[in-house]
């Protein structure tokens, strides 16, 4: 029986996949390892890419390109022997004590995931060095998935999980999957565990890091994050519109869609704000108290609407100065949204 399965996608970037391969190779030699490596289409192919001392240690699965959350997806279907899963992305990197801990602590517990502090590192293209780990990150602590997924929400390398518990929750997902999500993968695998009672184990080192390097990568397009974002919750309200035992999470979600209402700069796309305060209003009369204390005091004289669009013109700025994708784009990913949204009705 394989102790830890690794579900890594990849598509092309194969100088720094090698490094990720390579350090994870090595710091899971005490560990009975398989590496499902997904190849989301990469051309050439990966195959003639990497090193054969990697493609000997790895399983490959070459797909069509279909994008992150696909490949992650379609990389967990392929997963037959394991104890437990680990999503890594071709970038990401943790401390070698990690994997090992992780599973330990999962055995002497039975629990369904294990998730771990944070913190930065710096990858070096010039020597293929790594930094010491900076801008530590302490997770808070919790039992509850509705907090893990929505309020904690690890970065997509932190979570260990139970393949069980995987499998259970999502070889019928709530939120069918779709392109749309492909920019924040992991989000849409927490958002189609809200609702699965899982037991829930934390490990208080900063072991998962996140790389900060010059490749190009889709959190640099904020916009990207946002549609999809607004896709999945979307979705999610619609899917548990009549779901009792729901309610916890429509809350948090309806709860966050008003946080990022908030976010937005001034005169940014108009359907959007109206979707995110439609989604704020499926639940607003029973959503935690948002915001700061001003922002509190300020609402509990004119509504908590006014003050929202209030504080937002007052303290945001404009999207000209914040915008990292084109008005075509913009345009282009909105008529993806609405696509969507069409099709899950």
């Amino acid at each position: 029986m394989t102790e830890l399965a690794v579900i890594l996608p990849a598509y092309n970037r194969v100088e720094l996949l090698t490094v990720v391969l390579r350090r994870l190779l090595r710091n899971a030699s005490e560990l009975r390892l398989k590496v499902y490596l997904i190849d989301d289409g990469s051309c050439p192919p990966l195959s003639e890419q990497l090193p054969e001392e990697i493609l000997s240690k790895v399983v490959l699965f070459p797909q069509e390109n279909q994008g992150l959350v696909f490949a992650k997806y379609n990389g967990l279907l392929q997963v037959q022997d394991a104890n437990y899963i680990l999503f890594l992305d071709s970038d990401d990197f943790f401390d070698e004590r990690k994997l090992s801990a992780q599973v330990k602590l999962l055995n002497e517990t039975g629990a369904d995931v294990c998730y771990t502090d944070m913190a930065k590192v710096r990858y070096s293209e010039q020597d293929k060095s790594i930094s010491a780990p900076y801008d530590i990150t302490v997770c808070d602590q919790t039992s509850d998935p509705v907090e893990l997924y929505l309020h904690v929400q690890p970065a997509p390398h932190s979570p260990m999980f139970s393949r069980d518990y995987l499998l259970n929750a999502l070889r019928s997902p709530l939120i069918p999957i779709h392109p749309i999500f492909n920019p924040i993968g992991e989000v849409w695998f927490y958002y189609n565990l809200l609702l699965s009672p899982a037991k829930i184990v934390k490990l208080d080192e900063p072991w998962t890091w996140t790389s900060v390097h010059d490749n190009e990568r889709i959190t640099n397009h904020w916009e990207r994050l946002g549609v999809a974002s607004l896709a999945l919750m979307k979705a999610f309200m619609n899917k548990t519109s009549c779901n009792i035992t729901a309610t916890a999470a429509r809350k948090r979600v309806s709860k966050a869609a008003l946080e990022a209402y908030r976010k937005l700069p001034r005169s940014f796309d108009p359907l959007f704000e109206k979707e995110l305060l439609t989604i704020w209003r499926q639940s607003k009369h029973s959503c935690p108290v948002t915001g700061g204390k001003f922002f509190q005091f300020v609402s509990s004289f004119i509504g908590t609407l006014t003050a929202a669009k209030l504080f937002k013109l007052w303290q945001r700025p404009a999207y000209h100065s914040l915008s990292t994708v084109d008005k075509e784009e913009l345009e282009s990913l909105m008529r993806t949204y609405k696509n969507f949204i069409t099709e899950i009705k």
